[in-house]
This record gives structure tokens, sequence and C-alpha cells, in this order.
């Protein structure tokens, strides 16, 4: 993994747009080769012989081929800088599936990859063939022991039991009110080190004290101000590499008291910046971007609009499903991810009943199509 600027066309989960990032930091490169073992297992799986082939380039001279696309994201993943992502990631338990990859690497020496690049006289290439083949048959056994299962499943829970959490929370929001306001601002801390190339810095029991200090005393202003206007919310504290410490912090309000969503945002924000941190914090309003969003899920939202239900699904999948991939450790019990109180759905009033939430149900959408593609660290 060298120092050259990278461009991986991918979908950046934050702002809801596709785009090519040319991102010279790596960090986007650790994301897309996590979730490449993912997308490895599922096509490996799928196929039962053959992954490698060879193709003839000269009179006598051969060069190892993919034989599927399964083949093809096998290398990848096995060409990846599997021990620096582990020094990246030191303070986090990673995913069995990376640990599988990470024992098969180690049988693969570094010149049988390179039989894919260049051109060899035929029997040297079929024997690498024949242990390239045996190394991918390997992983899928070994991914597919009962042990293995199980460990994956455990891993996977959590994540995904909170996805599911924020999806019922947010449905249930907006049947209290159909028309909300949505308020994001990812808060930040300036006099923590976010970490170097030595990987994310393990958290002390008094930064989580501190921390969740903060966290207590930004809600408790958010709740006095925005009063009865405050239909829910929920916070998530995570640990980067390039960011450091920083918490998302996402309001629902009622759409008919509160409409300046940019001004509320920005209120919240300097309050966290001057007041709560004493100077030492600063935010990011999402609000005042509202243009680079392709499902904008911010601002006032309406449970009739389609864009608006894959918006919330995404921002449920950006604040759980990074933990398919890779969990942080903390010293202590610690609540990473809060919600509010479940609010009470709105008195019917007669009439006929409405149909958008049966339409655009937020908890009916394929997670699988509109989370494509997406690299959740």
């Amino acid at each position: 993994m060298g120092s050259a600027a990278l461009t991986i066309n991918t979908y950046d989960i934050k702002n809801h747009r596709e785009f090519t990032y040319a991102e010279k930091n790596e960090n986007w490169y650790r994301a897309d080769m996590l979730s490449s073992m993912h997308r490895s297992v599922h096509l490996l799986g799928e196929v039962k012989n053959t992954y490698f082939c060879k193709k003839k380039v000269g009179d006598e001279l051969w060069a190892v081929s993919y034989a599927n696309d399964a083949a093809k994201h096998f290398i990848e993943s096995i060409s990846a800088p599997l021990q620096l992502l582990r020094q990246q990631y030191k303070n986090h338990d990673l995913s069995p599936i990376f640990e599988a990859f990470e024992c098969v690497s180690r049988r693969i020496p570094t010149n049988w990859l390179d039989c894919i690049k260049t051109t060899h006289p035929s029997i040297s290439i079929d024997k690498v063939l024949r242990r390239l083949n045996v190394a991918a048959r390997s992983l899928c056994a070994r991914l597919g022991s009962a042990s293995n299962k199980r460990k994956y499943s455990d891993f996977r829970r959590n994540a995904q039991k909170r996805f599911h959490s924020i999806i019922n929370y947010f449905h249930t929001c907006m049947r209290k009110r159909s028309n909300l306001t949505v308020i994001r601002i990812d808060l930040h801390l300036n006099n923590v080190d976010p970490g170097s190339s030595e990987g994310i810095k393990a958290i002390t029991e008094e930064q989580l004290r501190s921390i969740q200090s903060m966290r207590d005393a930004f809600l408790k202003h958010t709740k006095a101000t925005l009063k009865s206007g405050l239909i829910g919310y929920l916070d998530k504290f995570e640990v980067g590499l390039s960011r450091g410490i920083h918490i998302h912090f996402i309001a629902l309000l009622d759409a008919a008291i509160h409409q300046r969503d940019v001004t509320i945002a920005k209120l919240l924000g300097e309050e966290w910046k001057k007041k709560i941190t004493s100077g030492r914090g600063n935010y990011f309003n999402c609000n005042a971007r509202k243009d680079i969003y392709k499902y904008r899920a911010i601002g006032k939202i309406s449970a009739n609009d389609p864009n608006a239900i894959i918006g919330l699904r995404l921002i449920a999948a950006y604040l759980s499903l990074g933990e398919l991939y890779a969990k942080a450790k903390f010293p202590t019990l610690f609540r990473s991810l809060r919600k509010g109180l479940a609010p009470q759905p709105a008195n019917s009033r007669g009439g006929r009943p409405s149909s958008h939430l049966t339409e655009f149900d937020i908890r009916s959408l394929d997670i699988r199509s509109i989370t494509r593609g997406i690299k959740f660290i």
C-alpha cells in the first residue's frame, strides 16, 4: 500500500452520493479491503470447483487468469496489507472473516501472486494454479465450518440488532409525526490525538468518563432548547483513525414547531464547541450541506417521500453496520449508541387512514439493495 493516491469508485454513505475518491491517507482503502473480504466470501461460496485457470500469452509462456469474479475478489483480499490492517485496528475486535483471510494469506508466498501479473513456463504455472485453488477452497472450508459460522453469527448479531432497532425507532417517530425536521451534527474533540500510522489509540476509562459527561450535558441542553418539539434523538460514539473520538448526533423534531434546521443545528453545535467542551470541541453542521445528499434525510422530511425513507435507512446503516467489520474495545461497560424513549403514536382523528406509512414503510425496504457498495468504516 504505497503513498500514491488511490482512486476508488464507491459510495459516500455520509453524504449519500456516488463519487470517485482520490485519497492519500488510505482510510477508504482500508474500508474497501475489509468489505471486499466479505464480498469475496459470498462469491467464493457460490463457486464449487475452479477459481483460477491459465491463459497462453506467448509460444511457451502462460499466466494465471481468473476463472470467475470470486477469484478476483479473493486475490484482492489476499493481496491487501493484512498486517497493517491488524496494526491499524489493534484496539478493535475484527471480523472472523478477516482472521480467516489472515490465516490463509500466511500460506501464500508473494511470488504466487506475482504470477497473476507475469508470464512463466507452463509447468511452473500449473503448480501455482493448483496451490491457489487449494488456498481458495481451504478458505471456503474454514469459513464453512460450524465453529466459524457460529463465531461470525455471534460477531455480527449486535450490529444487525442495532440496525433494526434504529429502523424501528425511526418508524415509531414517523408514526408520531409524519412531517419531521431532522437535525444531524458531528461532534468532535480537538485535543484528542486521532491516531497515527501505529493505529487507533486505546481509549482510557478517564476519557470515557469525560466524554460521557459531555454527552449527557449536550443532551440535557438539547432537550431544554427544543422542549416539546423534540420527538426523538439518538447519538453514536465512535473512534476513528483520522477523526479520533467523535459523536454522531441526530434529533427528530416536529416540523410544525421547528423549521429552521440549519440555525438549530448551528446553535447546538456552538453550545458544544464553546460551553460544553470549554472551547476544546468542534462540530460539523450536516444540515448546512443538504445540497450534496443524494437521499436527503435531513431538514424537513415527509413520511411519503421515498428518498427520505431510503436516507433514514442509510443513516441507520452508517450508525450500526460498521460493526460487521470491526468493533472498538472499551476498558469498561459503555453504551456507544443511545436512543430516546419511543414516542407514543399520535391519537387518531378519524377519517380515512393514512396510506403513506404502508407504501413507504421504512422497515420494508431491502437493505442489501440500498447499501450495496457502501463502505461503513
